[in-house]
Formats: structure tokens, C-alpha cells, sequence
């Protein structure tokens, strides 16, 4: 017997199912959900049979889709890249004009344009990017307001 790719399957409790049931969200990431709801569980390992007839119709481009909302599904994080990102490129045009400035000074030659071109691309896509990372960081917070998960979920009741 081969072992299998990434055959994976959940036996659930009715009060987990309840909580499933309990999500108005539309495009359910169940893999990331089942843990982030906090219900105990366990892992049963086993060896996935091979598949008897056809193929898997999960092809790259339903693997990366996967991904992404994996991603996606649970984190701003990934907004705040861009404006990290975005404050570190313009911090370097700054840095390194500087650098460009007093070099041209120190030895006396006169500062090109195409420099100064490069640095004020740089700086004003750095920018940019800032700007965009505030608005998909504030997106960001807005989605996971409209979603409506509970901030706890109570497991039971025996008080």
C-alpha cells in the first residue's frame, strides 16, 4: 500500500457541527476552522488506500486557490506587508540619495539625473504601497467584522 498524499477526514461532534452551522460565512475554510474553534481533538494516523478510479481534479490551480484562502482566511497579516514593505523602500530612496549627495559633494562631480530619477520612483512607489497597505489593513479589519465569528465559543454549559 502507497502511502497517501494528504488524504485527511474529521469525525466531529454534534456540538462542533452546531458551531459550524452557527458561521454566517459563505467560503468556509474548514481545515483552519476546526482548530480555531478550540474543541479537543485527536489524530487517528492511517494509510490512504491508492485511488481505485480517476484522477484527482485538484490541479495547481485549485492547490494555489486552496493556499490563498488558507492564507487569508484568519489573518490581516499579510496586509501589513505592503506597508512595511512601503516604509522600507522609501526610507531607502531617502538613505541612499543622501549617500548619493554627500558622495557627489565629498568628490566633486555633479549628481546625474537618472539618480535622482531612480530615487523619486523608488521613494513615491514606497508611498504608495503605505497608502495601499493602510487601506488593506483597514479592509482587512473590516472583513473580519463582517464575518461575525464569536470571539469564544463555549463548549459547554455544567456550571
Amino acid at each position: 500500500m502507497k502511502k497517501g498524499g494528504g488524504s485527511d477526514f474529521r469525525l466531529m461532534d454534534a456540538n462542533v457541527i452546531q458551531s459550524f452551522r452557527n458561521f454566517n460565512e459563505d467560503d468556509l475554510f474548514l481545515r483552519g476552522l476546526t482548530s480555531w474553534m478550540g474543541y479537543k481533538q485527536t489524530t487517528v494516523q492511517f494509510l490512504a488506500g491508492a485511488r481505485i478510479a480517476g484522477e484527482s481534479s485538484y490541479n495547481l490551480k485549485k492547490m494555489m486557490k486552496f493556499a490563498f484562502t488558507g492564507i487569508t482566511a484568519f489573518s490581516v497579516k499579510p496586509l501589513y506587508l505592503a506597508a512595511y514593505l512601503g516604509f522600507i523602500f522609501s526610507a531607502f530612496s531617502v538613505i541612499g540619495y543622501a549617500i548619493y549627495v554627500i558622495e557627489s559633494f565629498v568628490s566633486g562631480t555633479e549628481i546625474s539625473g537618472w539618480a535622482s530619477l531612480i530615487m523619486t520612483i523608488v521613494f513615491f512607489g514606497g508611498l504608495q504601497l503605505i497608502i495601499l497597505g493602510i487601506f488593506g489593513i483597514y479592509l482587512g479589519k473590516i472583513f473580519k467584522q463582517v464575518k461575525e465569528r464569536p470571539n469564544y465559543i463555549i463548549r459547554s454549559k455544567n456550571f
